[in-house]
């Protein structure tokens, strides 16, 4: 495995598999971002989140999730298509005890 591939599977582990699609979820309708979008049609292929980050090359989606405080993580994401060609962006998300989150700030990139 790559460093990406590491980092994004490592980072997955800390945020947890729902977590995750929670965070996808939430901020889909507002990121205007393809990397957002296209992993959440990867369920419908029958892969897990797992193995939708592991693709044997330099190119794919990141992910790099850091904990601020208690239920609140600022979270990395994004996809890299090509040299130079990708989206994503870092938010600041706020999870509570029964599984909602909440976008605390956003900030979006493209290449």
């Amino acid at each position: 495995m790559n460093r990406r591939e590491t980092q994004a599977l490592a980072s997955l582990k800390r945020l947890g598999a729902d977590r995750f699609l929670t965070f996808l979820r939430v901020v889909e309708p507002e990121a205007h971002c393809g990397a957002v979008r296209f992993f959440l049609e990867e369920p419908e292929t029958g892969k897990t989140p797992e193995q939708v980050f592991v693709t044997g090359d330099d190119f794919g989606y990141s992910l790099h999730v850091r904990a601020t405080a208690d239920g609140e993580f600022r979270i990395a994401f994004g996809c890299d298509a090509g040299a130079l060609c990708g989206d994503g962006g870092e938010w600041e998300m706020r999870f509570d005890q029964n599984g909602h989150a909440a976008i605390v700030s956003a900030v979006f990139w493209i290449s």
